[in-house]
């Protein structure tokens, strides 16, 4: 669990978990665009933590305390009560993969997607 992740709907946004040493408690550390821009680049961003538990070392879940911010699309919830909520994701091999199916790819398996995609010509009509 612990490393850097790839959130593609926040490109170049800080997705970070670091566990203590006994590997079942931690930080999620983010950051977000002030504009409110999806992507992070350059200055402006706004930085944030939010506290994650796991049931043991090698567990297959984690538990990640939101607040006020949903995790997944950082838009503000609806605060009923004002409490933090627990969202618990899933290890899929590769990545976390949220409730909402949005998943955040650990870096060391990220695979950038191509760039260099070939222009059709459009054909001239005779």
């Amino acid at each position: 669990w612990s490393g850097a992740y790839v959130d593609a709907a926040h490109p170049g946004c800080k997705r970070e978990i670091v566990l203590s040493f006994g590997g079942t408690n931690g930080k999620l550390y983010g950051e977000d665009n002030l504009s409110g821009a999806a992507e992070c680049s350059g200055s402006g961003a706004k930085r944030w933590d939010l506290k994650v538990r796991l049931e043991d070392p090698n567990a297959d879940s984690i538990a990640i305390e939101e607040l006020l911010i949903s995790l997944t699309t950082r838009k503000r919830k609806d605060a009923k009560t004002g409490k933090a909520e627990t969202l618990s994701a899933r290890w899929d091999g590769t990545g976390i993969l949220f409730p909402d199916g949005s998943k955040w790819v650990k870096k060391e398996f990220y695979v950038p997607p191509e760039t260099d995609i070939p222009v059709m010509k459009q054909q001239q009509l005779r």
